[in-house]
């Protein structure tokens, strides 16, 4: 299987490229470097305990913020290229089904946040371009490290209680479509909507006893709604 995924890639590359050199337009690579900030939609969260029946807890969040820096090179209408972004999101509740999955409670986030850092290679391929205006289609996927910083919430028989903070990594993929305005025969202001989903990962339930065998739970693969403003500069 892997071995047809390798082949269907390189074939998926390999016609890109060809259209691309095909293009009337410039047929050289050029270097480029760009910047964005936008704001995120973080689906919610849940936490289950594999081979146990304690039930769920779904984390829900805040708008968040983001920021990337893309470099690369672009050929024609392709483009190959790598991203660095970093977002952050505030925990807004938490809420606590049981095995059956009656909700038992639900408490506001007292502190926690949501922080994801991707570094990511990226491929694209201009759709259309026609005068200032253009249209680019790219897909981005690799390493995320995912981390639940200082998440709490308030017990009203105990105070205030610790419930995650912990960091792991995993995977992202993440379609994206991008709108460009060309500014003078180098920059471009791009507007970005992506729609980004990560693989799930096991943390340490800071509210459970650490020898416990479900203390350890998994938390689910997320799904992340963007928008973004950038410019880019080609040299």
């Amino acid at each position: 299987m892997r071995k047809k995924i390798n082949i269907a890639a390189l074939a998926i590359i390999t016609g890109l490229l060809a259209s691309a050199v095909s293009y009337g337009g410039e047929t050289k690579w050029v270097p480029y470097i760009g910047a964005e900030t936008g704001v995120d939609f973080v689906s919610n969260a849940t936490t289950s305990y594999p081979g146990s029946d304690i039930g769920t807890v779904d984390f829900s969040f805040k708008p968040g913020i983001a920021f990337g820096l893309q470099s690369g090179f672009t050929y024609g209408r392709l483009l190959l290229g790598a991203e660095l972004r970093y977002s952050q999101a505030e925990i807004d509740t938490l809420t606590w089904y049981a095995a059956d999955g009656t909700m038992e409670d639900e408490l506001h986030a007292m502190d926690g946040q949501l922080r994801q850092l991707t570094l990511a290679p990226t491929i694209g391929y201009r759709l259309f371009s026609t005068g200032k205006f253009s249209a680019t289609g790219q897909l981005t996927a690799g390493w995320l490290r995912r981390t639940f910083a200082d998440v709490k919430h308030e017990n009203f028989e105990n105070g205030t209680t610790s419930v995650l903070d912990d960091a792991k990594n995993t995977w992202l993929v993440k379609p994206s479509v991008v709108l460009g305005y060309t500014l003078g025969k180098h920059s471009t202001i791009e507007l970005r909507y992506a729609y980004a989903f990560s693989g799930k990962a096991s943390v340490t339930d800071l509210s459970r006893d650490g020898d416990e065998d479900d203390a350890h739970p998994d938390i689910s693969g997320l799904k992340t709604h963007s928008l973004s403003l950038g410019y880019s500069y080609k040299f």
